[in-house]
């Protein structure tokens, strides 16, 4: 899609402002909210050191009014941001499934 282009109802479509990690770094990166894990995988690859391959992807949220300890949840990657609970200030992870089983109790 060139940048001219818009996808119908993208008028109203939020910006959310994220950090975005993975095995090869992370950068701070204002996406739509109607983008998906996979998208912003697909387009900081480079940065992120993540591949075509499987990937886990977290949320992580700062404490925030009626969450005082935050939150920690694995994201579905073809799921919007917006529609998993994405919002200003979080944090999405990229991990290969390996990482990710290390981090596990037991793992």
């Amino acid at each position: 899609m060139s940048g001219n282009e818009r996808k119908p109802g993208a008028a109203g479509t939020r910006v959310v402002l994220v950090t975005a990690s993975g095995p090869g770094g992370q950068v701070d990166v204002g996406v739509r909210s109607d983008a998906t894990p996979a998208d912003l995988a697909s387009s900081l690859a480079s940065v992120l050191g993540v591949g075509i391959g499987p990937a886990v992807v977290e949320h992580h949220a700062p404490p925030r009014p009626g969450t005082p300890m935050g939150t920690r949840v694995r994201l579905d990657a073809y799921t919007s941001l917006a529609d998993s609970g994405v919002a200003d200030g979080d944090l999405i992870a990229f991990k290969t499934p390996g990482e990710a089983a290390a981090l596990r109790p037991g793992g």
